[in-house]
């Protein structure tokens, strides 16, 4: 059997203009999914290397789904 780890969950809300911060992750790969209601999911990932450090990930892009 395979096993699973799973790094904790965080959420962050964008602002008016799409922007988002992400507070206090520590150093690691990060998935981070875009999700809205009507859109399918949009991945992302990205690596901060040390505690304290940014990265900016390129923009998401949401595809309407078909109802």
């Amino acid at each position: 059997m395979p096993t699973l780890t799973a790094k904790p969950v965080r959420f962050a809300t964008s602002d008016s203009v799409g922007d988002y911060v992400l507070v206090g992750l520590p150093a690691g790969h990060w998935n981070v999914l875009a999700e809205h209601t009507g859109f399918a999911t949009a991945p992302q990932a990205g690596t901060i290397p040390a505690p304290g450090d940014t990265t900016a990930l390129p923009d998401f892009v949401l595809h309407a789904v078909s109802p």
